[in-house]
């Protein structure tokens, strides 16, 4: 039990780390999602959606387009829009 709540610390300190540095919103997201969904992190029941096909699907989804906007100014222009009110909520 000890080692599962340290993880989750580790990876509380690292979205919150990397929201400060300016890394995007959804690889925080994609990689708890993933690690919950390959069983390496077991979240309380509240948050068993973050382990669900269909939001590693969608954090997938939005990781990409993240990546891809940095070639593309007004797409990435767009997708800052719509992450700075996410990342404040996040």
């Amino acid at each position: 039990m000890f080692h599962h709540s340290m993880l989750l610390l580790d990876l509380m300190l690292a979205i919150g780390l990397s929201a400060a540095s300016g890394f995007r919103i959804f690889v925080p997201f994609f990689a708890l999602s993933l690690a919950t969904s390959i069983g390496h992190l077991d979240l309380p029941s509240n948050l068993d959606w973050v382990e669900s096909p269909q939001a590693l699907i969608l954090f997938g989804l939005a990781l990409t387009l993240e990546v891809i906007s940095f070639s593309i100014p007004w797409f990435d222009h767009a997708v800052d829009i719509i992450a700075t009110p996410t990342a404040i909520i996040a």
